[in-house]
């Protein structure tokens, strides 16, 4: 999931929290960081921000049942298959773009039904510490030249970039910024065919997303 369907799941309202649910997609490779340094290790409280922790562990579970749910292969399927019907060969691995597309029209649902999440979530980013949130790196001896941290969480809270996926342009420009380089090809020359692939696609798929948004929610507290 993203980062808006991270934090509309969580019944938890601690700012950090929030910031450990989120953060696996902030912090640059984030998974091998998990299995190195957390992944089966015990920490006492006063070494560890308990509450990012638990966050973290908040969040992959999400993802997991999030990723194993039904509807979520029906509506990849559904991505694939517009992609397919709009550009045929042309682009490259659709089937991660798909998956990356379903994840971002969970938050531009979440955004264009309740905008209030958007603001509630900035919120409380905005109560966070940056030292405080940092000792979750500095007690496991992680330098910031290796999780970015301070830098990449400082850029998502000021820049407020989730607030542009209302719009199909904002869900372009992220696909734009994760695959462009990867694919070397120009999501943004092509916005008016990749405009008219979304529509296809939210038609067909916004039946789904509050029932799979609401199962997350239930079966991540289960």
């Amino acid at each position: 999931m993203n980062f808006l369907a991270h934090y509309y799941s969580l019944k938890k309202e601690n700012p950090y929290f929030v910031l450990g649910a989120v953060m696996p997609d902030i912090v640059n490779d984030f998974s091998r960081i998990y299995n190195k340094f957390i992944a089966g290790k015990y920490f006492k409280e006063e070494l560890m921000n308990s509450h990012m922790l638990n966050g973290v562990e908040n969040h992959i579970k999400a993802d997991d049942i999030f990723h194993k749910h039904p509807l979520f292969d029906k509506m990849q399927d559904i991505a694939k298959s517009k992609m397919k019907t709009i550009f045929g060969d042309s682009v490259k691995r659709q089937f991660v773009i798909a998956h990356i597309l379903v994840e971002l029209m969970l938050d531009q649902f979440i955004i264009v039904n309740d905008h209030s999440v958007l603001n509630d979530f900035y919120l409380k980013l905005n109560e966070i510490e940056l030292k405080e949130a940092n000792k979750f790196y500095e007690n496991l001896k992680i330098e910031e030249d290796l999780s970015h941290f301070k830098r990449n969480f400082t850029k998502f809270r000021e820049l407020k970039f989730l607030i542009h996926l209302k719009e199909n342009a904002g869900i372009v420009f992220t696909l734009n910024k994760v695959f462009a380089s990867k694919l070397q090809y120009d999501f943004v020359a092509e916005e008016q065919k990749w405009n008219k692939t979304i529509d296809l696609i939210k038609k067909e798929v916004k039946q789904y997303i509050p029932t799979i948004l609401e199962d997350v929610k239930i079966k991540l507290y289960e």
